[in-house]
Formats: structure tokens, C-alpha cells, sequence
């Protein structure tokens, strides 16, 4: 999951959905960010109920979950919802809007987009 604002034209900045103490992997989010889950939690049937896996960056003796090819991703823009039924629609889907993506060729994690 991963959640960018869109500003005048189709320039994106991003809200991290993330613990704001970057040592643990739980823990209080921003007011915006939270203010914005809210938002999307009063419409979807299935709630969003964590953290954005693009925004988490494990403690160094953790791996990352990173992505796999076959998993299936909903991805919402202005209003309309897309599926993507692979981690390639997705990744194309990021370029599309220019869009950071943090996982490499074999879904492994490289990293959040900087804040």
C-alpha cells in the first residue's frame, strides 16, 4: 500500500502511512496520514488495517516482505479503482504517474521513497 497527494497537474507528493519512529514497526502515523485512512476506510467494505508496506523499512536484522509476482494489488486514483493483477501491473501503473517503486525486478524491497 501507498498513498500520494495529488497537486496541480499530475505531480504527486507522498504521504507516508508509516510508524513516525522509524525503530518501530508499529506505532503512531501522522495526522495526515491518518486523516486520510479514515477517509478510505468510511468507503471500502475491506478496511485498511495496516501500515503501507512501501513506507515500512525494517530494523536491520528484519526482512522486508517485499512483493511477488503473482500478487494481486487495487490501486484507487481520483475516485477509480484499477485492479493490477500482477506485481508488473502494478510496477507499470507506478511509472505511469511517476510514481516511486520500491521493489526490484524479484519483488525484493530497495527502499521508501524519501519523505
Amino acid at each position: 500500500m501507498s498513498l500520494w497527494i495529488k497537486h496541480d497537474g499530475d505531480s504527486y507528493e507522498k504521504l507516508f502511512a508509516s510508524s513516525l519512529d522509524s525503530m518501530k514497526p508499529r506505532g503512531s502515523w501522522s495526522k495526515e496520514a491518518m486523516g486520510m485512512v479514515r477517509l478510505l476506510n468510511n468507503a471500502l467494505v475491506s478496511k485498511v488495517q495496516h501500515g503501507a508496506q512501501d513506507d515500512y523499512t525494517p530494523l536491520p536484522n528484519k526482512k522486508h516482505p517485499g512483493v511477488e509476482g503473482h500478487t494481486r494489488f487495487a490501486a484507487f486514483r481520483e475516485s477509480e479503482a484499477t485492479f493490477l493483477p500482477t506485481m508488473a501491473s502494478c510496477e507499470a501503473f507506478y511509472k505511469k504517474w511517476s510514481l516511486h517503486w520500491p521493489y526490484d525486478a524479484a519483488g525484493n524491497f530497495t527502499g521508501a521513497a524519501q519523505q
